[in-house]
């Protein structure tokens, strides 16, 4: 799983949504997420990088990835294997 955005508000909450683990509805068994934030950390988040608030056991891991969206770079190699991305990244000029 990759978000885009992953430092900001909504992406922090999905990300410690999906790090306790999830259910599966076809079998029961916990999924064990493993959650790639992209965000533009070295520019617009001025080397901030927030670790997802979780209450409890964390069952899945974060990653952290340099991304500015704006641009292709390396930051597109990051979602080999990415099942899903969750968008959220927006190029905000009132932080």
């Amino acid at each position: 799983m990759a978000i885009t955005g992953g430092n900001g508000n909504i992406g922090q909450k999905i990300a410690a949504h999906l790090i306790k683990g999830t259910v599966c509805p076809h079998g029961g068994e916990l999924i064990k997420w493993h959650v790639k934030l992209l965000d533009d950390y070295n520019g617009f988040c001025k080397g901030q990088k927030n670790s997802p608030n979780v209450d409890g056991d964390r069952i899945g891991s974060v990653e952290h990835v340099q991304a500015d969206l704006r641009e292709y770079g390396r930051w597109s190699s990051s979602l080999a294997g990415v099942d899903a991305i969750v968008h959220l990244q927006a190029w905000n000029p009132y932080p």
